[in-house]
Parts: C-alpha cells; structure tokens; sequence
C-alpha cells in the first residue's frame, strides 16, 4: 500500500510540475508554449515595423545567462540577466556589452556563445527583451538584415568600447 500511496504522490506531484512548466505565453492573441516555435509572434507585419518601434536592435553573441531576483510592487520575482557583445546597432549607441533582462515564464531560449538578432521593448533601469518580439538566432534572420541593409541604414549607429 505504501508504494501505490509514493506512486500516486510522485505521479500527482510531476502532474502539477508539468503543468506549470508549461506556462502559456499570449502574443497577439496567440499562445505558445515556452519551449513552442519562435517564429512570426510579433506585433508587427515587417522586421523594419518592428524596427522603428523598438528603442533599440542589436546584433550580439550571449556572454552569460543569469537568474536575478526583483521585486515589483512589494512581490519579489526571478529574472533572467542576459550579457552580450554586441557586434552591431540599431536606433541607439551602446557599449560593446549589454546586459538585458527577460521574464523567466515566458522567455527566449538564449543560448551562450551563440549570436542573436535582439528587438528590445523598454530601456529601463535593464533593457528588456520580449517574448513577443522579433528576436532570434542571428543565423534566422537572413531577411531582417536584408531589410536593415536596404532600409534602415539611417537608423545604424555605433558600437561604443568599453
């Protein structure tokens, strides 16, 4: 009785974990799973409408990968803290290394090492990333730069040192 009793328990309790792991993320009144597909959750038609509307869009490799804790409105919360060099720019002058923030729910898969085409939503105290913008794997984004190239060369700007 004992083992049925520790079965059922673990069986509920990988139940709930399950459930919870897979938090639903809503863009545009579409829902993705957190680890579901990346592609076309923007608010925007074009990379270059997404562009314009973004503060700030770079290019950059992840350097590091951080969970930080904050608190808003008295509730404490964890944050993911995502450090990249930054090869190219968009919209705003930047140091070669930017630390951005994203909510750990409903989140972009980064990866250190790897080298990303990055649309930012606010530039708060810590830049944040959001699930729901254009954001992606630098070798997935052939077209954006494309559109970058031929329209948006008035929007380039620098990569400052450190």
């Amino acid at each position: 009785m004992k083992i049925f009793l520790s079965i059922l328990v673990l069986f509920a309790g990988l139940t709930v974990l399950s459930k919870n792991s897979n938090a639903q993320c809503d863009c545009n009144h579409k829902k993705y799973f957190v680890a579901g597909a990346h592609r076309n959750r923007s608010n925007y038609k074009t990379a270059f409408d997404e562009l314009q509307n973004s503060p700030l869009v770079f290019v950059g490799k992840v350097k590091s990968i951080k969970y930080v804790k904050g608190i808003d409105n008295g509730e404490s919360y964890l944050t993911h803290q995502i450090t990249f060099e930054v090869s190219n720019v968009w919209k705003k002058n930047v140091r070669k290394r930017v630390t951005i923030k994203q909510s750990p729910s409903c989140r972009i898969a980064f990866e250190e090492n790897k080298e990303y085409l990055v649309y930012l939503s606010d530039l708060d105290d810590l830049p944040l990333v959001d699930f729901c913008s254009r954001t992606k794997k630098l070798r997935e984004a052939d077209s954006e730069l494309a559109a970058f190239t031929e329209k948006a060369w008035s929007f380039a700007r620098n990569v400052l040192p450190e």
